[in-house]
């Protein structure tokens, strides 16, 4: 039979538990993901105008979250947005 020192054997028993912890460390780390956000389902694009001239939009089941908001240029002091009023061209 084969005799091992006993510090030796020791070192070799932390050396052995520390490299499966650095395994399993590892592979731990490589099966998380970055998990890509799915876009909350917003319904229908609607738009509009607030009291500050922009434009914004929305989505029809979430009117309470402004998607995108555009600040409309070009009008004088004074001049404000009370609506809008669009078409498709082939409508």
């Amino acid at each position: 039979m084969l005799s091992i020192p006993h510090k030796l054997a020791k070192g070799s028993a932390a050396h052995f538990i520390l490299l499966g912890l650095l395994s399993l460390l590892v592979l731990l780390l490589s099966a998380c993901q970055d998990q890509i956000m799915q876009p909350l389902v917003q319904g229908k694009p609607i738009y509009g105008v607030d009291s500050n001239n922009n434009l914004i939009r929305f989505g029809s089941m979430r009117p309470d979250s402004v998607t995108n908001r555009n600040y409309i240029s070009g009008l004088q002091d004074g001049e404000l947005i009370l609506g809008i009023d669009f078409r498709p061209v082939a409508g």
